[in-house]
């Protein structure tokens, strides 16, 4: 229950731009994991609901603490869904953590989310989840190529 509603409030929280819906997100997602055992499927996807959530409200709030955390949450998730086993669930999660890299920003978190949007397409069976996919993997390399270009120096 903690989890179906942890999702929930976090796509209500994302929609309505809410950050206390999605603090409560945040609340649920950790209340999941108490009760999935660790290590399992179930325990992983708690992990990515939370992480997702705890992204959001990072950027919502500017609460780098809740990005890191998301960070975290997603490695861990990532730990259980291994490509191999579970290529969808591991796409998405991977996904998940791109966004996170993005939004704590920096040329190497970005330079790591662009490499985690690409193995991220690379995997996915479900070609109704690319573009989205795509969409952020063309805005972070943007981001990237702008921050490089001004890093750069000018010839004189």
């Amino acid at each position: 229950m903690h989890r179906n509603l942890g999702a929930v409030l976090s796509l209500l929280g994302r929609l309505t731009d809410d950050p206390p819906r999605l603090a409560e997100a945040v609340e649920h997602g950790r209340a999941a994991l108490e009760i999935y055992a660790p290590g399992s499927l179930d325990w992983a996807i708690a992990q990515n609901n939370l992480a997702e959530a705890l992204r959001v409200l990072g950027e919502r709030t500017g609460d780098r603490d809740a990005l890191d955390a998301s960070v975290t949450a997603c490695r861990a998730a990532l730990a259980v869904t291994t490509r191999a086993a579970f290529p969808r669930d591991w796409a998405m999660t991977n996904t998940n953590l791109a966004n996170a890299l993005a939004a704590l920003g920096g040329e190497a978190r970005l330079a790591d989310a662009v490499a985690l949007y690409r193995a991220a397409l690379d995997a996915l069976d479900d070609p109704r989840l690319a573009p989205a996919i795509r969409h952020n993997l063309d805005r972070v390399e943007g981001r990237l190529h702008a921050m490089t270009t001004r890093a750069s120096p000018r010839p004189t």
